[in-house]
């Protein structure tokens, strides 16, 4: 601390921001169904909320709406009563006279809920009845890297042969799929049989899409094929990492700390952002890079505070998802006690000298443990 006149400087302290834990659970997140019939998802608050939430439920059609769907709630809203009672909302598709399955998303829109504005859509698929057609139980999939997943295929009419077979691929490698064939039979068709997905690791930390091909040739529904578009969830997530996680600044004066990304292979440039809503309080450098030469290094950041409050946010992008963190600034002015000066009565005294007989030696200390400005990692990490 530095003492100036009139006074003690302001202590500039940094500490991280508290995170909400709110949010909303969307069960299913995909649904596929006949026309002429319909299907429900349910909607349920993760945390209990100071007041109403309400959420508004938007359907978002490619093209024109069609007449023929309904959807029975277009506002949810919860309670500090009901939060955790899922709530559900049901979509009928009723009979239409054309031939085209019909695609389209259910959107949420929430308010009253600090943190949360919009949660995860549902996907909706109405299949047609009226025309020949490869049937899927999921058209999109998910499954995790290293795993598998499983969804089933049939066929909506009878076939005219007394036995076709389909062939199924995947054009990226990554994707694999068993049985790589399935056989209809004129008896058989409307059997669902299972095709297994499996995603291989890999060296990145992204997700990764593939279309899952079902073909017949031109024996079944004019040689159209089916898709499911698969998504395999990479288990390499990225970790923004800050130590420390507090620190106190005297006024005027400067400090660092260390900013790095761990458990994470290198796929492309990584940008973190650095700003601070307060100018009286500055950062060196703003930006920092990390590439394929330095990625695994820990980069230092300085901080010049002469006065809080301020949030120094740190928006990490080039990976997926962009990850936020916030540090807060907080600090005041503290007013020392007066200090009081009374005279010294100094009487002479004849001063005595004695030589000493003996001086010690000081030893010096050693170490051979080497000093590491690296901290170790975080237990609270992203």
């Amino acid at each position: 601390m530095l003492a100036v006149a009139g006074g003690v400087t302001p202590l500039v302290t940094t500490q991280v921001q508290a995170q909400t834990n709110n949010g909303v659970t969307v069960t299913p997140s995909t649904l596929a169904f006949d026309e002429g019939t319909d299907d429900s998802y349910t909607v349920v608050l993760d945390t209990q909320p100071a007041g109403d939430v309400i959420i508004d439920v938007t359907p978002s059609f490619y093209g024109s709406s069609p007449s023929t769907v309904s959807i029975s709630e277009t506002m949810l809203t919860f309670t500090t009563d009901n939060w955790d009672s899922p709530q559900s909302v049901t979509i009928t598709a009723h009979e239409d006279n054309d031939t085209r399955d019909l695609n389209f998303d259910i959107n949420h829109q929430v308010s009253g809920y600090p943190g949360v504005t919009q949660v995860r859509s549902v996907s909706v698929l109405v299949y047609d009845d009226d025309e020949a057609k490869i049937r899927l139980s999921n058209p999109w999939p998910k499954v995790d890297e290293g795993g598998s997943a499983t969804y089933t295929v049939w066929l909506n009419t009878r076939p005219d042969h007394a036995e076709i077979g389909m062939t199924i691929f995947s054009p990226r490698y990554e994707i694999t799929v068993y049985p790589t064939g399935l056989q209809f039979t004129n008896e058989n068709w409307r059997t669902p049989q299972t095709v297994t997905i499996t995603a291989a690791h890999d060296e990145d930390s992204m997700d990764d899409t593939s279309e899952i091909v079902h073909a017949f040739g031109w024996v079944y529904a004019s040689g159209r094929h089916g898709y499911a578009s698969v998504t395999a969830i990479d288990d390499e997530k990225s970790r923004l990492v800050i130590h420390p996680t507090s620190l106190t600044i005297e006024a005027g004066e400067t400090e660092d700390y260390s900013v790095w990304i761990e458990d994470l292979s290198y796929v492309n440039d990584v940008t973190v952002t650095i700003t601070s809503n307060n100018p009286a309080v500055t950062v060196d450098p703003p930006t920092l890079t990390f590439n394929r030469t330095n990625w695994t290094w820990t980069e230092s950041v300085y901080v010049t505070a002469s006065n809080g409050p301020a949030t120094l946010t740190h928006t990490m992008s080039g990976y997926n998802p962009v990850k936020t963190l916030s540090v807060n600034v907080t600090g005041g002015t503290r007013t020392p006690p007066p200090v009081t000066t009374t005279p010294a009565r100094v009487t002479p005294t004849a001063a005595r000298v004695t030589t000493p007989t003996h001086v010690a030696t000081p030893t010096p200390v050693t170490s051979t443990t080497p000093l590491s400005r690296r901290p170790p990692p975080l237990s609270r990490l992203w």
